[in-house]
């Protein structure tokens, strides 16, 4: 977040620079652009009809939680829904995250310095609907969720250094009301909220308006209309409004600069400009001989620079990048031509959510996904998927050579008003169109040819407007490329698993709430080598200012023996994201994982320096602030569990040779310590094992932190030993049961609530008969179990009662649901959102109880 006012900063300050060798205009720019993305407060109501009073200048929202932009309320942070995007969808499955409104307020004051001047307020995109107001006054509204607006908030700001209150209401409706219908799920997610920068931008009342805006022009259109080896002509299309209350005879000086800031031609132009006009210059300037071609090959990039001139002074400057090229695409033979010359395009799509962050990522990840497309897998194309993405996916894609198809959604198969249709696609033309990457406009693959078809081509006919389809010959989507052999840079086998080894994307952020770190574990063994295949739970301890954006406990399915929607965590290699709580000082992040010593990656939070020269802020604390949260379900463990085995405060250093010393040395050092210790008990067998292979990979040394990290899991499972105890299970389920919990805790590392557990065993009705699902190596003959060689858990109701196999279907799915969620190693499997078929298998060589036929009968 800070890195963008800082590179915008330095970006108008090289401007200034430049533009001061010019000896004959004075240089009195009066354009100021400053990100407003810190300080904001948030608070979210689950109500159809906007809430009123959040507005007003004087309300309380002291108590509301301290955020930065970008932000979304529909991720893990705010709903506890455990999925690195969105868990469902459709808005009618969760209604609570769908309809209701998000609020966000803002405290600023203008410095007084500049007091007089234009004052605007710009979005870059929210999603999906807002309202928004200042100090109480209704400024208006926006539809749709990528698009840029503006408000003209000159007359309402106050002034000489006074407060301001920004408020915008945001809803993430799914379906909206005539005459608009905001966008729709389709191949991506809408999550709602101010999801990209917010910018104060102060200009002259002599000024270009802002850029890309479906209800009025401004900035510039470039074009090349003559492109060859030899010359090129360009022409440059600029708006300019006079808010002055008389008349302005105003310049406007046009410069080409070269990639070396070095001015090629300057044209000037002179016009009358009306109070309240809004006047285009149209400059056409003579060929550039021998000009520079832009290409995937060498992106050579111009710059366009605009001067408005009043009065000898430049009162604007605005700047447009310009690639000078030829585009042609043959849809017949499927062939684009930049240049004249074939390009081979290789590459695919960039969609515009990250796991835990969802749609609200910052423009630095943004900027990293869209150099690994090229540095690292080579990609020269590019479709922005769906919809209008990122300004600086655009930006980047000029300067690395990627040929964009610049896409929105696909209207022909929604009952869309003219006006969406139009708004829509004068928003993505109209920013993007100076771009020199940006060769396609497009319309969605399952779309057709869409009508905004007709808009874009008004908007622009210079490019080529594609009609989009599925791929309705091909029996997959996958295509050969070059034959090779595929080798992973990691071993597949988790024998000798000894640490995670922790990276991160940065070590030092600024202490903002906006500033985030991707932080990437890997299992590795004693000489640091990767390992993959490992699938042990992990667990994400960060100390110091910052949060987790993910949970804290990473589970496979497979280890839960649950239905988890949509399967996100599949073993080692893992990432989590940590968030700065906007406070300086040492964070620390931790990864422990059962049997394999720990992680550590430490990141500094640097104090967070306001830049006050265009406005200032209030610092915001968390004291005294709750947090938007509905019901998130506590998966810790409880405070208080009994110490049967005692903590440690020193490392653990045991020098053996083998494996049976390992263990033996293990248990004596346990025992010394806790005397009254079970040594014989399942639980006690466990953690010796996973604590004698964890100090032999690692050289006979165990920190204390991890040795306590076993053993808290350990006494845990103790806890819930006692529990299983007290109940009237059948005495083998019981076994069952202790070996279950002793592999998913001890060994796995799942963190069981013990009080949560104690309600399920008590919930389980006693009695019934013990089956075994037989493996090839099951014993049989034990007095009182059923053996069977079917999987199928209504093949193994079926063997133990007959009568079940003429149950009605409603019948049965109650049966299998109850008699599977009684079960442990009953593997629950289906689609991600709970719709469709729903399978339940046993796992082979464990027990099951199937419980007496009152419980299950119809």
């Amino acid at each position: 977040m800070r890195s963008v006012t800082v590179i915008f900063c330095l970006l108008i300050c090289s401007s200034v620079s430049f533009s001061q060798k010019k000896q004959t205009i004075i240089q009195q720019n009066k354009r100021v652009e400053q990100v407003i993305n810190s300080n904001w407060t948030f608070n979210y109501f689950p109500r159809e009809s906007t809430p009123k009073s959040y507005e007003a200048f004087g309300f309380d929202d002291s108590r509301w939680t301290a955020i930065s932009i970008p932000h979304t309320w529909r991720t893990y942070e705010t709903t506890g829904e455990l999925h690195p995007f969105i868990v469902n969808s459709a808005e009618d499955d969760n209604m609570y995250w769908w309809t209701g409104w998000g609020w966000y307020r803002k405290r600023f004051a203008l410095s007084r310095e500049y007091f007089g001047r234009k004052v605007f307020i710009e979005f870059d995109g929210v999603q999906k609907h807002c309202k928004v107001w200042l100090n109480g006054k209704y400024l208006g509204e926006h539809q749709g969720a990528y698009g840029a607006f503006d408000f003209d908030v000159t007359s309402i700001i106050k002034p000489e250094g006074s407060e301001n209150v920004l408020a915008v209401a945001v809803n993430n409706f799914q379906e909206g009301s005539a005459p608009f219908i905001p966008d729709r799920e389709g191949g991506y997610y809408e999550y709602g909220g101010i999801i990209r920068n917010v910018r104060l931008v102060l200009k002259d009342q002599l000024y270009i308006p802002m850029q890309g805006s479906a209800a009025y022009e401004g900035g510039t259109f470039v074009t090349t209309p003559v492109v060859n080896e030899k010359e090129a002509v360009v022409r440059v299309q600029t708006w300019v409004r006079n808010d002055y209350t008389v008349k302005k005879n105003c310049t406007l000086n046009t410069t080409i600069l070269d990639a070396a800031n070095k001015a090629v031609q300057v044209l000037s132009t002179q016009s009358a400009i009306n109070p309240g006009q809004v006047f285009m210059f149209d400059q056409t300037f003579k060929p550039i001989r021998s000009p520079h071609l832009w290409s995937p090959d060498n992106p050579y990039l111009y710059t366009v620079k605009s001067e408005v001139i009043d009065a000898n002074s430049a009162v604007d400057v605005y700047y447009s990048p310009l690639g000078i090229r030829s585009s042609k695409w043959d849809s017949n033979e499927k062939i684009l031509t930049v240049n004249g010359k074939k390009i081979d395009l290789k590459g695919g799509n960039r969609r515009q959510d990250y796991p835990w962050l969802g749609a609200a990522v910052p423009e630095w990840l943004i900027l990293m996904d869209c150099k690994y497309k090229d540095e690292t897998e080579g990609y020269n194309f590019l479709r922005t998927i769906y919809n209008q993405d990122n300004r600086v996916v655009y930006e980047q894609a000029d300067k690395a050579g990627i040929v964009i198809d610049a896409e929105t959604y696909g209207i022909n198969d929604r009952n869309s008003s003219p006006r969406e249709i139009e708004q829509k696609v004068k928003e993505i033309i109209r920013s993007n169109r100076n771009h020199p990457s940006v060769m396609f406009w497009s319309f969605v693959n399952d779309a057709g040819f869409s009508t905004g078809s007709e808009f874009a081509l008004a908007e622009d006919p210079s490019r080529q407007v594609l009609s989009g389809r599925d791929n309705p010959d091909a029996t997959t989507s996958y295509f050969w490329y070059d034959p090779g052999n595929i080798k992973s840079p990691a071993s597949s086998s988790v024998s000798g698993a000894a640490r995670i080894s922790l990276t991160g994307s940065h070590n030092k952020i600024t202490a903002d709430r906006g500033s985030v770190v991707i932080v990437t574990a890997d299992l590795t063994d004693s000489n640091g080598n990767k390992i993959q295949g490992s699938k042990n739970n992990l667990k994400w301890i960060v100390s110091g200012p910052a949060t987790l954006v993910g949970p804290v406990n990473y589970e496979t399915g497979e280890n839960s023996g649950k239905q988890i929607s949509g399967e996100w965590y599949n073993g080692f290699t893992a990432t989590n994201i940590v968030r700065s709580t906007g406070i300086p000082g040492k964070i620390k992040v931790t990864v422990f994982s059962s049997g394999i010593a720990s992680g550590n990656f430490e990141i500094d939070a640097i104090p967070y320096k306001q830049d006050v020269s265009a406005f200032s802020e209030p610092l915001l604390s968390d004291d005294g602030r709750r947090p938007v949260a509905r019901l998130i379900i506590n998966l810790d463990r409880l405070d208080e569990v009994p110490k049967e085995i005692e903590y440690t405060q020193e490392p653990v250093t045991i020098s053996v040779s083998d494996r049976e010393s390992y263990l033996r040395s293990v248990r004596n050092y346990i025992f010394k310590n806790n005397t009254q210790s079970d040594t014989s008990s399942v639980e006690f067998r466990t953690l010796t094992e996973i604590l004698a292979a964890q100090l032999q990979n690692n050289g006979g040394k165990m920190s204390a932190e991890d040795y306590n990290y076993n053993i808290d899991h350990f006494n845990n499972c103790r806890l819930i030993y006692s529990y299983i105890t007290a109940t009237k299970l059948p005495p083998l389920y019981k076994e069952t049961l202790r070996k279950y919990y002793s592999e998913s805790i001890i060994t796995l590392g799942s963190e069981k609530n013990a009080g949560n557990e104690m309600n399920w065993l008590n919930w389980m009705p006693s009695g019934g008969t013990v089956v075994i699902v037989q493996d090839d190596n099951t014993k049989t003959g034990i007095k009182g179990v059923v053996y069977i060689k079917k999987e199928s858990l209504s093949d193994i109701i079926t063997t133990v009662y007959p009568q079940f196999a003429s149950f009605s279907e409603d019948g049965k799915d109650r049966a299998l649901t109850f008699i599977a969620k009684m079960n442990p190693h009953v593997q629950t499997t289906g689609s991600a959102d709970g719709s469709g078929d729903v399978s339940y298998v046993a796992k082979k060589g464990e027990m099951l109880l199937i419980p007496l036929y009152k419980f299950i009968s119809e």
